[in-house]
């Protein structure tokens, strides 16, 4: 796998993640998890999406549309849109400031983990 993928880069990702364990803050770590579930999934979308506006997929942060671009092209994954969207609402909401703003705590983080884990073990079973 090339170093300039997007597999390969939420794989350092996700290093990174694990590499600087619970440092009490869980904004930024709840946010990188849903990063990696990004990469991973726009990783395999680049390989077997096949319609027209596979640029302006690969351009949407929202995991729930990126999701169903990868269910339409590969039936057999199994990905949870609710999942999916929930970790959608942390790219935004734990970063900028305003009526959305989410200060994230260990629950939530633990949640995102769990997603962006079940999301890599799929994910893993397709590049494999």
């Amino acid at each position: 796998m090339k170093a300039n993928s997007y597999y390969a880069i939420a794989c350092n990702d996700l290093a990174y993640l694990e590499a600087i364990g619970d440092t009490g803050y869980y904004n930024q770590p709840s946010a990188l998890c849903q990063q990696i579930v990004e990469k991973l999934l726009k990783s395999v979308i680049e390989q077997v999406y096949m319609e027209d506006n596979i640029t302006e997929v690969l351009r949407s942060h929202s995991l729930k549309t990126l999701g169903r671009a990868l269910q339409g092209a590969l039936p057999s994954l199994h990905l949870n849109l609710k999942d999916l969207a929930y970790l959608t609402n942390y790219y935004f909401d734990t970063r900028y400031p305003g009526p959305d703003y989410h200060l994230v705590d260990k629950e939530d983080f633990e949640e995102c983990k769990r997603i962006m884990y079940e999301v890599k073990k799929e994910i893993d079973q397709i590049i494999k």
